[in-house]
């Protein structure tokens, strides 16, 4: 099975979610459109417009990513590319947009906006047979997932064993950060202002409150990430856990 990957984000989700995804779903080929890497060029064709640089096409989200997502699937069709068995969207859930305070709300509003992309998309060629979807989310970040499997992963590895408990404690005792339950982080209403808060930022910050190496998102996330443990991860975090469900059903054998 064929599936198009269009991730918001950057070098995290080149370097860890793709390996991962093909770890996981071995017989799945996961091609990945976006975030594209800096050494991967796309070359000029005259047939469609040349898409944006691959600098430019790293660390999109929200608008940026949509915008993106369209202009991709016109190019590749344009091209004539073989067509995909699968369309896989995947974002992340920090920054909501002003006025939306509810994460439930955020999730529905962001998948409305990638289902009508696509609807839109089918519309405007007719000539292309629709494929399935699926659109999933980070919630609030990829680290989150880290956060789940922290035993297995960040409080294992020689970076971080020295001071793993530290930065634990640190991010409970001062960022509110539930081990538990990694995907609320910042739902907390005595410090409102940490929902915008970035959880990979709160995991850097504990890194530095004790000498040694400092987290880095584009080194420790992608690794660990591609060490995840999918049973911990979905144990802790719901929205991991939905999408997961709804890869693993789509993507089974008697589906391709």
């Amino acid at each position: 099975m064929i599936v198009w990957v269009f991730a918001g984000g950057g070098q995290s989700e080149i370097s860890g979610l793709l390996p991962y995804l093909r770890r996981e779903f071995p017989n799945c080929d996961f091609q990945r459109v976006t975030p594209v890497s800096n050494k991967e060029g796309i070359k000029p064709n005259k047939l469609g417009a040349k898409p944006k640089t691959d600098r430019a096409s790293q660390a999109l989200t929200g608008k940026s990513l949509l915008k993106e997502i369209e202009e991709r699937l016109n190019h590749k069709f344009r091209l004539n590319d073989p067509m995909c068995d699968l369309i896989l969207i995947f974002d992340d859930l920090d920054y909501p947009s002003q006025g939306t305070n509810d994460p439930n709300e955020f999730c529905q509003q962001k998948s409305q906006e990638f289902g009508d992309l696509l609807n839109q998309v089918w519309q405007n060629n007719p000539n292309i047979p629709p494929v399935n979807h699926i659109i999933g989310f980070a919630k609030p970040e990829l680290e989150s997932w880290v956060i789940a499997d922290w035993d297995q992963t960040l409080a294992r590895d020689p970076d971080f064993r020295d001071k793993c408990k530290a930065m634990q404690h640190w991010l409970v005792s001062d960022r509110q950060l539930s081990f538990k339950d990694p995907e609320d982080f910042g739902l907390d209403p005595a410090f409102p202002q940490s929902y915008h808060q970035k959880l990979s930022n709160a995991i850097i910050q504990a890194s530095e409150q004790k000498e040694g190496m400092r987290y880095s998102k584009q080194l420790h996330t992608a690794r660990f990430i591609k060490q995840l443990d999918s049973a911990i991860a979905q144990q802790k975090c719901p929205e991991f856990r939905k999408f997961f469900t709804s890869l693993s059903r789509l993507t089974s054998p008697s589906k391709s």
